[in-house]
């Protein structure tokens, strides 16, 4: 009985630590785009600098899908 609780507490700390960096990392990527995009007068932002190759756009769109509950 110990051990399986111990066993939850430890996959809830790391479930709580992932959603930390998860949410951490859309806040710091989110608030360096606002930036951005305040710099240059545009009216929405892209978390990465933008490029013109399909390997940008391909990794701003996975970033958008990862973070769309956030956003």
């Amino acid at each position: 009985m110990a051990l399986e609780k111990h066993r939850r507490w430890k996959i809830s700390a790391v479930l709580l630590v992932l959603f930390l960096v998860y949410v951490s990392s859309y806040l710091v990527l989110s608030r360096r785009a606002f930036a951005r995009a305040d710099e240059w007068d545009a009216a929405g932002f892209y978390f990465l600098a933008p490029r013109d190759s399909t390997a940008w756009r391909m990794s701003n769109y996975f970033l958008i899908f990862l973070y769309y509950p956030l956003i």
